[in-house]
């Protein structure tokens, strides 16, 4: 097994922002708001694939993409 993390700042940025409004909202405790916000923008993926990091997030994104076009390719009801 082969663990992939990567870390996105803009995730990150978006992700920070949402906590802290969480926070000051009382939604969640400054033990959680400090694991959350250490946690923010960062995703793990694992895989049996032992291959290069760029090439794995490569994989990833393109699965991404094929589920979004999945959902688009569902035929509409002919009624439409």
């Amino acid at each position: 097994m082969f663990l992939y993390l990567y870390e996105d700042l803009d995730l990150r940025l978006e992700e920070q922002k949402t906590i802290f409004r969480k926070r000051e909202e009382g939604k969640i405790s400054d033990e959680e708001y400090s694991l959350k916000q250490n946690r923010a923008g960062k995703f793990l993926i694992i895989s049996n694939y032992d291959i290069g990091k760029k090439e794995m997030y490569e994989l990833f994104k393109k699965r991404l993409y094929e589920k979004l076009f999945d959902i688009e390719l569902i035929p509409k009801p002919s009624f439409i």
